[in-house]
């Protein structure tokens, strides 16, 4: 059976790559999987092979997210295989933080939308299970898809990651400032999400502010000095600022004016010295909180 996998810009890419093996390690060769960056051999025509693959396919699955869902790959793959009497069924299978009203109506009007979660993705795969000559039953499809399913998730979670919040090295400070704190509000806002989105990746998401340059903050923009002997002590990220104590600091040699300097920069962001990474989340939650 053959699989039409459709993906436009780079975390839709990482997430096809991603599902074309995760299918293959629950059906083997049953189901050959396409998808562009993967299977097109140097010196081959890609828009001649793309249409032949979309001619060829039996089922296809399109990888859609809310900045990519409006892009003519997209759209022409999906109407291609919508109106092919051999492809039996296409599947928009929404990104992280995608809905189904980010889906324009040529793509949400006749296709029930899937979401990268546990039950979703049984019933694309019992789906894909169904048009096979020799089909899964329930319990061996069941079992080889959650062999699987752990690391897919993981591969998904950090192509959201990497596409979602990587700065731009052309942002000024402050345009560096007001991302990160979006970032970090966001993060808040979903620490009760989904069980796909496992704890690490929840802290790791938080850690994106911490790692911010202390060289980016005004104030030791504006101070020189303070920033070289922060930077001395081997301090380099707002993280290590927050886990330092005011006692620390003193013990350090910094003047009681100066750690003030430090406590309101920390306080802007909604942070404060002396926050120390628990089990969970950081101590002294009520800080994080007023980001």
């Amino acid at each position: 059976m053959n699989l039409f996998i459709s993906w436009s810009k780079a975390e839709s890419c990482d997430v096809a790559r991603a599902l074309k093996e995760f299918i293959f390690s629950v059906f083997d060769t049953q189901i050959i999987s396409f998808v562009s960056t993967k299977d097109i051999s140097a010196g081959e025509g890609p828009f001649h092979r793309i249409r032949t693959e979309l001619s060829n396919a039996d089922f296809g699955i399109g990888i859609i997210g809310d900045q990519n869902a409006s892009e003519p790959w997209i759209q022409f793959e999906a109407g291609a295989l919508s109106l092919s009497d051999r492809c039996k069924s296409y599947v928009p299978l929404l990104l992280k933080e995608t809905t189904a009203e980010h889906l324009p109506s040529s793509l949400s009007s006749s296709h029930q939308a899937k979401f990268i979660n546990e039950q979703d993705l049984l019933d694309i795969f019992k789906c894909l299970s169904t048009t096979l000559t020799s089909s899964l039953t329930d319990a061996q499809l069941e079992k080889l898809f959650y062999q699987s399913l752990g690391t897919f998730l993981e591969k998904a979670d950090s192509a959201f990651k990497d596409h979602r919040f990587k700065m731009d090295s052309s942002l000024s400070s402050d345009e560096k400032l007001t991302e990160l704190l979006s970032m970090s509000r966001f993060f808040l806002r979903n620490l009760s999400m989904s069980s796909d989105f496992s704890e690490v990746s929840q802290q790791r998401r938080l850690m994106i502010l911490l790692y911010m340059p202390i060289s980016d903050l005004t104030v030791f923009q504006e101070n020189e000095v303070l920033l070289t002997q922060l930077l001395s002590n081997n301090i380099y990220d707002v993280g290590g600022i927050i886990s330092k104590s005011e006692e620390e600091l003193l013990v350090l040699g910094y003047s009681r004016e100066e750690i003030n300097l430090i406590c309101s920069e920390l306080e802007r962001l909604g942070l404060s010295l002396g926050m120390k990474l628990s089990d969970r989340l950081w101590q002294g939650e009520r800080h994080f909180y007023s980001l």
